[in-house]
């Protein structure tokens, strides 16, 4: 547009030399010069506006850019015709050693054949055309997050989201401390339930009655010796009684035959002895 203002100016000096030099008659010699200097000047106004609104989208475009690069996840679009339109330095640092190729134009396949003769997908290896015909696949048809072990060994979670255009736009951010955190726990979930069953297994081998109760006096656990001696509380313990609970469904069963005088005296009294008591008394 600069070169075109050039001309337009120049034209405008060469009518008024022109006109000056008597080229045109006389009569239109001022209306000539006015005319040319106006039709000039818009010009030249016309392309200092284009050239600020390109250097304004310019700038706009560059800021843009910039902070995309500094989001921590990688950020790249697709044309509705599956080309590379742009991506993130989080992006193609993902991808180092095919950088030179993620350009705008490149399409989606020719880029994943690319990484994966590149090695930089490694759950690819050994099925690589498999893999690339599941890729295509999914991205003609984005659904769910994709979860992927990276080159370097970290892992990534990738959504990707299908724009009205038909153009299509992928996030990735890195999950590897999330995935760990989520294995460690589990781990130690499992290392609760094992040592869970192996205290479970002991006390079921004691030759002795066992009863455990918690801090608000309730049933926890029982033994295979306690449940044998007093089987008519079997179907409670799942509910998880109270001891008194405990010992009026006995009694209810028949449990307790052997209480001399008023059972509810009897059970006052056995209570009140249970929490003054150095330690818990059995149900017997």
């Amino acid at each position: 547009m600069a070169l075109v203002a050039a001309l337009a100016l120049a034209n405008v000096v060469g009518a008024v030399l022109l006109v000056q030099a008597g080229w045109w008659p006389a009569w239109g010699a001022s209306v000539a010069t006015l005319v040319v200097i106006g039709i000039g000047v818009a010009i030249w106004r016309i392309t200092l506006q284009a050239d600020g609104e390109r250097a304004f989208a310019a700038a706009a475009s560059a800021r843009q850019a910039e902070v995309f690069d500094k989001i921590a996840g990688g950020i790249v679009l697709w044309d509705a015709d599956n080309r590379l339109v742009f991506s993130n330095n989080d992006f193609r640092s993902l991808y180092g050693p095919m950088a030179a190729e993620l350009v705008p134009g490149r399409s989606f396949e020719a880029l994943i054949r690319s990484a994966v003769a590149h090695g930089l997908v490694p759950e690819a290896e050994g099925r690589e055309e498999a893999w690339i015909s599941e890729r295509l696949s999914v991205a003609a048809a984005p659904a769910g997050p994709i979860i992927r072990q990276m080159s370097d060994g970290r892992w990534r979670r990738i959504v990707e989201q299908q724009l009205a255009d038909g153009s299509r736009i992928g996030f990735s951010v890195d999950i590897t401390e999330q995935l760990e955190q989520q294995h460690q726990l589990e781990q130690a979930r499992r290392e609760s339930d094992l040592a869970s069953q192996r205290l479970h297994d002991a006390i079921e081998a004691l030759p002795a009655g066992f009863e455990l109760w918690d801090a608000d006096d309730r049933l926890v656990m029982t033994n295979s010796v306690m449940r044998t001696m007093y089987p008519q509380l079997v179907p409670l313990e799942a509910a998880r009684p109270t001891f008194e609970q405990t010992v009026r469904a006995n009694h209810a069963a028949g449990g307790l035959s052997g209480i001399d005088g008023n059972f509810e005296d009897w059970l006052a009294q056995r209570l009140a002895a249970r929490r003054s008591g150095p330690g818990r008394m059995a149900l017997h």
